[in-house]
């Protein structure tokens, strides 16, 4: 696996972790993913990130709402694969 690659499966599984109860916790995240973002512009501008990664990067607070929810469901099965494949190249 590519080290850009690699960073990112292992960034997407720490974010995947990180509680988003309280609204603390949820600043907390958004924070996170901020600097991903960030990093992913400035240092691993010529990897490839999926869509969908920029989309569960952004939505933390439509997941906080209703940890029950599809669309939660939904996302966190996507960002699974995409650690997948990250993993497999």
């Amino acid at each position: 696996m590519a080290a850009a690659e690699h960073f990112l499966a292992e960034e997407l599984e720490r974010l995947m972790l990180l509680p988003l109860q309280s609204g603390e916790a949820l600043r907390v995240w958004q924070a996170e993913s901020q600097s991903l973002q960030r990093k992913l512009q400035r240092e691993y501008s010529g990897l490839s990130v999926p869509e969908v990664v920029w989309h569960y990067l952004a939505d933390a607070d439509i997941r906080a709402k209703d940890s029950e929810s599809e669309y939660r469901a939904r996302q966190e099965a996507e960002m699974r694969k995409v650690i997948d494949a990250l993993r497999r190249s």
